[in-house]
């Protein structure tokens, strides 16, 4: 194997990280020896490549000559293996500036998106913040979202206790929900602040995915009305079980009025939908 020679340290905090890496392993893109989380690596090995840059690109060392490839180069590297015309697909500038972007806008917000803490680890690889890619993150998620209100309302909503409210009703509220979440932690920290709006992001990108099988579903077979109402009452249910999990993440809870004033108004919003 190509990458026998190689180790690939991975953030264990991180489960998107932990995920992929071990399809790597299982699909024989590296081997079970090749990689190693930053919560186990040895020293010597962590004392091999930048301790800062690491923990925004991962590092893929190479054991013989200990030269280090970060970021999107060491995931070509690694799929190089198995599709050797990647490297060089890679390598034509307009693709491998769009994929190094989409790889930095997704590594700057890992934690973000999920929201796990980082343990007892000796060396800790959270990524650096980075205003522009957690701008970048939000606006993916506000756009991302309110497209999604296009099928949501047509396949679901429209069939369900919210078949009073119009699209343009939807959209308005929708909108008015996300300038509300941006006005609420306005006393908080900047960075606090940040990390509530990209948690609610996230909270609400997450909804949109849970009602992608029920709109499949709903576009092939008519689901009852009350079958649809129940399937919005799991996701609802799902939706706050996260909201909480996120907000403890992101130390908001201790920030009471945030929390209840952001209860009562989205409480608010969806009994307009709903009366």
């Amino acid at each position: 194997m190509k990458t026998a020679d190689k180790i690939l340290i991975y953030d264990d905090a991180c489960p998107m990280c932990t995920a992929y890496t071990k399809l790597f392993v299982q699909k024989g893109f590296l081997e079970a020896s090749g990689r190693q989380s930053f919560s186990t690596i040895d020293k010597t090995i962590l004392a091999r490549i930048d301790t800062d840059k690491c923990r925004n690109e991962i590092p893929l060392i190479n054991t013989v000559d200990n030269s280090v490839t970060y970021g999107i180069d060491a995931m070509l590297e690694i799929l190089s293996v198995r599709i050797p015309l990647i490297k060089s697909i890679g390598s034509i500038t307009p693709v491998g500036w769009l994929l190094k972007k989409l790889y930095n806008l997704i590594s700057f917000n890992r934690r973000v998106i999920t929201a796990f803490n980082t343990g007892n680890s000796f060396f800790d690889c959270a990524p650096a913040f980075n205003l522009k890619y957690r701008i970048l993150f939000l606006f993916f998620g506000f756009s991302f979202n309110t497209l999604m209100l296009i099928p949501e309302y047509r396949y679901v909503f429209a069939n369900s206790s919210f078949s009073q409210s119009t699209m343009a009703e939807l959209q308005v509220t929708h909108f008015m929900l996300v300038m509300f979440n941006f006005i609420l932690p306005v006393k908080l920290p900047f960075k606090h602040a940040i990390e509530f709006l990209g948690q609610v992001n996230m909270t609400a990108l997450i909804y949109s995915l849970l009602l992608v099988p029920i709109i499949a579903v709903n576009k092939f077979i008519a689901i009852p009305f009350w079958l649809n109402n129940a399937c919005l009452v799991v996701v609802f249910c799902i939706i706050i079980a996260t909201y909480k999990r996120r907000m403890l993440y992101a130390g908001i809870l201790q920030h009471r009025y945030i929390i209840i004033i952001d209860a009562i108004v989205s409480a608010l919003f969806v009994s307009f939908l709903v009366l």
